[in-house]
């Protein structure tokens, strides 16, 4: 299965980088940088291919963002908690996930990613064989994507 990520421009970091930074922000007791190590580090195993431990570790992110009252992170944690129950070969808890990550990208108005989580739910849907809904979800992303340029 091959997961893309549309339109997102962050350097990627290794699992080895990502878990540095999550003892750091850990023993320093910061919250926020520890959410975004966890994200980071979900990221970095997501592109391994260990989408279980990716879902758990930006599950456990989820937590605090929500937590601390951060919208656009758990907006980026519900996406990539999207990403890794596809990888996971879970669409439907996938396309309930990656469609909250879509409503927030919209309250947010961060049409980048507003557009990415359309992709990601067209691949899903995809998939699922849900192709009618599927080339919409497309098109919608398109659209939002051309309209950044």
């Amino acid at each position: 299965m091959l997961l893309v990520e549309f339109v997102v421009e962050e350097p990627s970091v290794s699992e080895q980088d990502a878990g540095d930074r999550l003892q750091r922000a850990r023993q320093a007791n910061r919250r926020p940088d520890e959410a975004e190590a966890l994200r980071l580090l979900a990221k970095a195993q997501l592109a391994s291919g260990n989408f279980l431990e990716a879902l758990q570790n930006v599950t456990a992110g989820l937590i605090i963002v929500r937590e601390l009252g951060d919208r656009s992170g758990e907006a980026h944690a519900l996406y990539i908690a999207a990403l890794a129950q596809q990888g996971r070969g879970l669409p439907d808890e996938a396309l309930y996930v990656a469609n909250e990550a879509l409503k927030l990208f919209k309250d947010l108005g961060d049409k980048k990613f507003e557009a990415a989580a359309l992709f990601t739910s067209s691949e899903i849907r995809c998939l699922s064989q849900d192709h009618k809904e599927a080339l919409q979800a497309a098109q919608d992303a398109q659209a939002i994507a051309q309209s950044l340029r």
